[in-house]
């Protein structure tokens, strides 16, 4: 099975920006993964509480697994720490398709890919 990793900076992020593409691929098979590297804490709209229940039910609906970590809003940083956590996360599930949607952490992916 092909699989999709999704990374966004806060809980609502991906369905803002790619639900619906995410939503095409899960359609065809793909299984899909999304990271939220903070729980939205420092956000003006909505609680963390509310944030990741609004984030479970989406992930639901496009049948993905979804994990919410804690670099802590507005701290992602491109250090050894967020290195080695995304590279473990794509070793794990080794994508076929990743979806960087941070600056951040495109830099970083971009980086952790080429020593992948």
């Amino acid at each position: 099975m092909k699989t999709v990793l999704a990374f966004g900076a806060h809980p609502d992020d991906i369905e803002w920006r790619i639900s619906g593409t995410l939503l095409r691929l899960s359609k065809r098979g793909y299984k899909i993964y999304i990271k939220d590297l903070t729980r939205g804490e420092k956000a003006t709209l909505g609680t963390p509480k509310e944030r990741e229940k609004e984030a479970m039910k989406a992930a639901k609906i496009l049948k993905a697994e979804r994990k919410i970590l804690d670099f802590g809003d507005r701290n992602i940083k491109v250090d050894k720490k967020g290195k080695s956590v995304i590279q473990q996360i794509i070793k794990k599930y080794k994508p076929d398709i990743i979806f960087p949607l941070v600056i951040g952490i495109d830099i970083l992916t971009t980086k952790i890919q080429e020593n992948y």
